[in-house]
């Protein structure tokens, strides 16, 4: 499986450098106030350093952090 994914021309594999990592560990400390998981964070900031403003996701804390959600 792993395999289909990697050699996959729809799938583009991103890894997360120690600057996205330290990124997220600020975004993760910057919003307190919410539950967000540290998995959220990453993904929020590896979002805004490629341009993407939607995600597909139940998950409501990715409107917290400004991005479309679909379903809304």
């Amino acid at each position: 499986m792993l395999d289909l994914i990697t050699n996959s021309r729809y799938i583009t594999m991103i890894w997360v450098t120690d600057d996205a990592q330290n990124r997220a560990i600020s975004l993760f400390r910057k919003y307190t106030d919410q539950i967000l998981s540290m998995t959220d964070c990453t993904s929020a900031v590896l979002m805004n350093d490629y341009e993407i403003d939607t995600i597909f996701t139940f998950d409501s804390d990715f409107r917290v952090l400004g991005f479309k959600t679909i379903p809304e």
